[in-house]
């Protein structure tokens, strides 16, 4: 909450996250930021079986310790080589390009730390915190993300005030995959 009071003032804010942006968003609603409203895209708010949460946190530390120790571009061909990154092959030879260009920007050892700090399998379960959820929670998942479009379902299912937008034809990521539809998304959910 302190780095929550320091950065984001003393009112309520609107809160986007994209997948791991979203976790922290959660996270930060779980531990009573002054939330107006959170738009999640990809969420995943958590295992709660703590036997598949140990699993997740093994898998989180090879990603970590590979960032922190290996050139961050043979990474980098891993992690975009995931299932997870599939629907990224439509994009356009420019835009993946843009896209590798950002990603090869980043510094190793401190997304081994995020990896780290903030995977899913360090993340405690938010659902319970989603379910009583007093903010509107606007989630967009991409059509072709099977995994997290029932995510999506599920916190639909059990929160109060949930618009879930699903953008079809994308997948994990949305507003790579569907610039103009994510964008429509954020300024219809923050009423703009």
């Amino acid at each position: 909450e302190r780095v929550c009071d320091e950065y984001l003032g003393d009112g309520p804010v609107d809160w986007l996250g994209y997948s791991m942006g979203a976790r922290l968003a959660l996270m930060a609603l779980s531990q009573g930021a002054r939330i107006r409203s959170l738009l999640l895209e990809s969420p995943n708010p958590g295992n709660e079986d703590s036997v598949e949460r140990a699993g997740r946190a093994d898998w989180d530390e090879e990603w970590a310790r590979s960032f922190a120790n290996e050139p961050l571009a043979a990474v980098l061909d891993r992690w975009l080589g995931q299932p997870i990154c599939d629907s990224r092959a439509g994009l356009e030879p420019a835009e993946a390009a843009r896209q590798r260009r950002v990603r090869a920007a980043a510094d190793g050892p401190s997304l081994a730390v995020w990896m780290r700090e903030f995977g899913t399998g360090a993340m405690q379960p938010t659902w319970e915190q989603l379910r009583r959820a007093s903010v509107p929670l606007h989630i967009a998942v991409g059509g072709r993300d099977e995994r997290y479009l029932a995510l999506a379902r599920r916190i639909e299912a059990g929160a109060e005030d949930v618009t879930v937008t699903v953008m079809e034809g994308a997948g994990h990521a949305p507003h790579i995959e569907a610039p103009e539809a994510g964008g429509r998304w954020a300024r219809t959910a923050l009423g703009t």
